[in-house]
């Protein structure tokens, strides 16, 4: 019963399986499954603390890649489907980074005192 009063009433659901892959670690391709009711998803991403979101309406095929991210940055992504006379609503974020961050190294180390060479 929790379950069920805690189901949308709305058929048009978001996409699941949701996978966020990247070869190289900067290009980024998003890949999903959809019910077969859902006509097309709309994508929304950005830089995490970012305002502004760059939305991609639209997507049939299940996938979209990312064409150009900063490196070492980390984004949100969201999902909503299209769905004939109804739309659902933004997916929760799925969030990735990409490459490209420089991490200090550890700051132990021993000094030498003295060298010699002969």
């Amino acid at each position: 019963n929790i379950l069920i009063n805690n189901c949308s009433a709305n058929e048009c659901l978001n996409p699941f399986s949701v996978s966020l892959n990247s070869e190289n670690g900067v290009d980024f391709t998003a890949t999903w499954t959809a019910l077969e009711t859902v006509l097309s998803v709309d994508l929304q991403y950005r830089a995490v603390g970012n305002p502004d979101w760059i939305s991609v309406p639209g997507i049939t095929d299940g996938m979209y890649n990312f064409d150009v991210l900063l490196w070492c940055t980390e984004y949100e992504v969201q999902l909503f489907s299209i769905c004939e006379g109804e739309s659902g609503e933004w997916s929760n974020s799925y969030n990735f980074v990409t490459d490209g961050c420089c991490v200090a190294p550890d700051a132990s180390f021993t000094a030498i005192e003295s060298i010699s060479a002969n």
